[in-house]
């Protein structure tokens, strides 16, 4: 959370500082100030937005949230989403999906899947544990599933 005073004694100014307010403003407010510190305030927020993907389906577009997004698949030509809400079906290639959502904490486990890593319960061998079943990750896929999953483990990629 944070703090801007407003107030028309500048001398209050000092006991906003004493509780960690991000700013002051003394009033009259003229809309220039107001603007410039508003955004200044608003910059230190962190951005708590969920990334969204569009999904064209049979029965339209859809959005789908990335954390709703456990794992992708690719089956004849058409890439299915596997969501906490259901399934979704549209034309593409896993390649593309796997640009889209680079940086996104989403990893490829073998040619068919791209897996949430966030949804990810626990790796036994060669096979992966997810809300919605398991997983299989291919010999070749192995090290570079498991060094993106450490990496997402340690907060150096966004999951």
């Amino acid at each position: 959370m944070l703090l801007v005073f407003v107030t028309s004694l500048a001398q209050y100014a000092l006991e906003g500082f004493e509780v960690v307010a991000q700013d002051y403003l003394v009033k009259p407010l003229n809309y220039y100030d107001f603007s410039m510190k508003l955004s200044h305030t608003l910059s230190h927020l962190p951005d708590t937005r969920d990334p969204e993907i569009l999904v064209s389906t049979d029965s339209g577009t859809r959005r789908i949230r990335l954390s709703q997004l456990q794992y992708a698949e690719v089956s004849d030509h058409h890439l299915v989403y596997h969501t906490t809400q259901g399934d979704y079906r549209q034309y593409g290639t896993m390649a593309q999906l796997e640009k889209d959502l680079a940086g996104h904490g989403f990893a490829r486990c073998n040619s068919c899947y791209l897996v949430n890593l966030s949804h990810l319960q626990s790796v036994k061998g060669y096979t992966l544990m997810l809300p919605q079943g398991e997983l299989q990750i291919s010999h070749p896929r192995k090290k570079s599933f498991m060094e993106a999953l450490r990496l997402a483990s340690s907060g150096t990629v966004k999951a």
